[in-house]
């Protein structure tokens, strides 16, 4: 049985992480949350505190196969992003004081900044994050580079596409459309790029299973393309017509705003033949669903 500490227990990722892991029988789980008492009790899951890492000695004793840090603010929130990363902080300390082989810290796509100019993002583009949350996630990786290196812990910094599941306007444009209502298109040429929650649980199990290989420091994670915010809509449209029964409107209004955004994930799948399996219309239809019930 493999020891696995995940953070952010009571995230999307980590939540669909957590629930896979499981269904595989061979892991121990330890979530850490500020709200342990939130987790739903499982076999082989324990909820925990941070300071219980390093505090219960029964804990501090156990050899760890593995760290996947996803826990971190969202938003742009100064307050919180400095929370966030002083959490970053106390736990590549608690490192110091635990066996671990390996951790992964999920990072972000955005760090690369709002526009990739139609040219995928290598994991060698240069960095330049535009927005408190992009410049807290680059730092996440500084921090992560800095304690580990001189730990001897394999480690790797995953660049994450955007979750679908989590994106805002997808949500705005599906309960748009459930309630027969207009949606509204500013522009329409802007590009984004999403990962199915599926799909990034599974990259991450990907790199738990090849503990032995060596990581790169960085690793780009997303579905391989991006797609138009126009395109995005009539997607939307398309699957309310199917599952509904009936015309939405798509309101376009012109628009200056120019943005696009986009990684190439070639050496993940090169590295570990790994491949998305969800496309963009299988992550709004999983949207319908869950706004449905």
């Amino acid at each position: 049985m493999r020891n696995i500490i995940i953070t952010g227990g009571r995230g999307l990722l980590a939540t669909e992480l957590t629930r896979r892991l499981l269904a595989g029988g061979d892991c121990n789980l330890y979530l850490v949350s500020r709200s342990p008492q939130d987790i739903q009790p499982a076999d082989h899951l324990q909820a925990i505190e941070l300071g219980q890492l390093v505090d219960d000695k029964a804990l501090r004793g156990l050899n760890y196969d593995a760290v996947v840090h996803t826990a971190f603010a969202r938003g742009n929130d100064g307050r919180e992003l400095f929370a966030s990363l002083s959490y970053t902080e106390a736990l590549l300390q608690a490192m110091r004081r635990l066996d671990v082989k390996s951790f992964i810290n999920v990072s972000s796509q955005g760090i690369y900044g709002p526009d990739n100019h139609g040219v995928m993002w290598k994991e060698t583009s240069r960095v330049a994050p535009g927005y408190p949350y992009t410049i807290a996630k680059s730092f996440s990786e500084v921090l992560t580079d800095a304690h580990l290196s001189t730990m001897g812990v394999t480690h790797t910094n995953v660049r994450l596409a955007s979750i679908a599941q989590n994106a805002r306007f997808l949500h705005v444009f599906v309960e748009k459309a459930l309630a027969g209502e207009a949606i509204t298109v500013m522009g329409g040429t802007q590009r984004y790029s999403f990962i199915d929650v599926r799909d990034a649980a599974e990259g991450l199990i990907t790199l738990l299973n090849n503990p032995g290989k060596q990581w790169r420091r960085v690793y780009n994670l997303g579905p391989g393309q991006s797609y138009a915010l126009i395109d995005i809509a009539l997607t939307v449209q398309k699957i309310a017509r199917g599952r509904c029964g009936h015309d939405v409107v798509i309101d376009r209004q012109p628009s200056d705003v120019k943005a696009s955004v986009g990684m190439d994930i070639s050496c993940f799948i090169q590295d570990f033949s790994w491949t998305p399996h969800y496309t963009l219309e299988d992550s709004i239809n999983h949207l319908f669903s869950t706004k449905e019930t």
